[in-house]
């Protein structure tokens, strides 16, 4: 009876290897439940299938096969249909009736060929090919959550000068949208953005860079007020998401807010989620799925027919309305708000008039400043409400990790005080971001990093350029 256990480790490999996959990005209560989720429809489809063919082993053969030709059935879709014929629902539907007569003609022809087949054997190499390909993704899956465990030095001399009152400490919003040019890009300013963004008094820093060219190294060495080289150990000279992403996870900066007494409400793309939800203290409704369902629906048969991963509801509209609902603070205890959105960043999902684009122009470049535009104006509108209902005493962050050409990016400020703009004219980069902040508003004392900028390449190697 053990041997038939294969079809279980075999229709539960996948959400491990998805899991391993993306560790950084899904919650270990996600992987848990959809776990659960898997067992119970193999358990239920295993025994169902038992009922009719009267043979264990024969059931969880045909169940395996069903499973798979479901769970993968958008991967052949996508391989055999061109991005056009993929748009028409006439090819959809026509290509599910093809699929699914001839699933159903293979599962029926498994029966009866395997009908009076003694599968003992089969199901003894099954299971033992299931069991160890689970044993090495499960080690695997150790292994990255092992090393996402990181700790992060307070550096608590910086506590013990502290001469600023809690009560004079400001609530901080930061904003930061991803791969945002900025304005030192001649062919793709808008201006009109920028304009308006002084109307309201924020402080533009032209010439302000990220010191590295990619999210998952530019944001751990953002919050951590340092070279990630300088706090992580590559492997193999590459600093890959796996290494990176715990430290942006688990970071210098929200640690010390949080030991200053702040209050956290952070508005994440779901992307992200997993990885900084567990910060924020409001209850906060995302509007999220869990994001391994999503990865496993869109390999699945009703990938077909299911919304993008990446949309404009879950990237754009609902953070910035759930920001707007629970992200302006009322209360006494400093609050820090933080949204990390991915946008401008590719898919380009609309033109500056929020007309969706087709499938096919999701990675055109051409559309990329047209979909900026229209992601300022909704920046816009947030920061709208900001302004109207924040604290005298609040700073205002808006910023992009990296942009599409070079290491220039986004940094507009709006500080409390007008002088207060003083504060990073010499920062330079986002390196220095937080060692600016903390000296300015609590009385920190970090020396000022030099300014260095890094290139990563496909293996995930550091190269240094020039900082302009």
């Amino acid at each position: 009876m053990i041997y038939s256990l294969y079809s279980f480790l075999l229709c539960l490999f996948p959400v491990h290897s998805h899991y391993a996959q993306n560790i950084s990005e899904i919650s270990l209560s996600e992987y848990v439940k959809t776990l659960i989720g898997i067992l119970l429809i193999v358990l239920a489809g295993v025994l169902g299938l038992n009922l009719l063919v009267k043979n264990i082993h024969l059931s969880c053969l045909i169940f395996s096969f069903v499973f798979y030709v479901i769970l993968y059935a958008n991967y052949f879709y996508i391989a055999l249909f061109s991005e056009y014929k993929r748009s028409k629902k006439l090819y959809k539907y026509l290509f599910l009736a093809i699929y699914i007569i001839g699933s159903l003609l293979l599962s029926t022809g498994i029966y009866f060929v395997f009908k009076q087949v003694n599968l003992l054997a089969f199901s003894k190499l099954l299971f033992y090919f299931s069991f160890f390909i689970t044993l090495f993704v499960l080690g695997d899956i150790f292994s990255k959550y092992s090393n996402s465990k990181v700790n992060v030095d307070l550096d608590d001399n910086n506590f013990d000068k502290l001469t600023t009152k809690e009560s004079d400490y400001p609530d901080i919003y930061h904003i930061l949208l991803d791969s945002h040019p900025g304005f030192s890009h001649e062919n793709y300013v808008d201006y009109e953005f920028k304009s308006e963004l002084e109307k309201r008094g924020f402080y533009i820093y032209k010439d302000f860079q990220s010191n590295y060219n990619t999210t998952s190294v530019s944001l751990p060495s953002m919050l951590n007020m340092d070279y990630v080289q300088n706090f992580i150990t590559p492997k193999n000279d590459g600093y890959t998401p796996d290494l990176t992403y715990p430290y942006y996870a688990n970071n210098a900066v929200f640690s010390k807010l949080k030991k200053l007494g702040y209050k956290f409400n952070l508005f994440i793309d779901s992307y992200f989620y997993a990885m900084l939800s567990r910060h924020t203290d409001s209850t906060i409704d995302s509007g999220r799925s869990n994001y391994l369902n999503k990865l496993l629906l869109f390999s699945s048969i009703g990938g077909i027919f299911a919304n993008k991963i990446q949309n404009l509801e879950d990237t754009i509209y609902k953070p910035i309305k759930q920001f707007k609902k629970l992200g302006i603070s009322n209360s006494k205890a400093p609050a820090f708000s933080y949204m990390h959105i991915l946008a401008p960043h590719w898919p380009y999902l609309c033109n500056e008039n929020g007309v969706e684009f087709s499938k096919r122009a999701h990675y055109n470049n051409a559309n990329y400043f047209t979909y900026a535009k229209f992601v300022d104006k909704q920046i816009l509108g947030l920061i709208d409400e900001i302004l109207e209902r924040k604290k005298d005493n609040s700073l205002i962050i808006l910023h992009s990790d990296h942009s599409l050409f070079d290491t220039h990016i986004l940094m507009a400020v709006h500080f409390p005080k007008s002088e207060d703009a003083n504060c990073l004219r010499k920062t330079g980069s986002l390196v220095n971001l937080y060692r600016s902040i903390f000296n300015k508003y609590f009385g920190f004392n970090y020396e000022m990093l030099e300014n260095k900028a890094y290139k990563i390449d496909i293996y995930f190697r550091l190269k240094e350029v020039d900082f302009k």
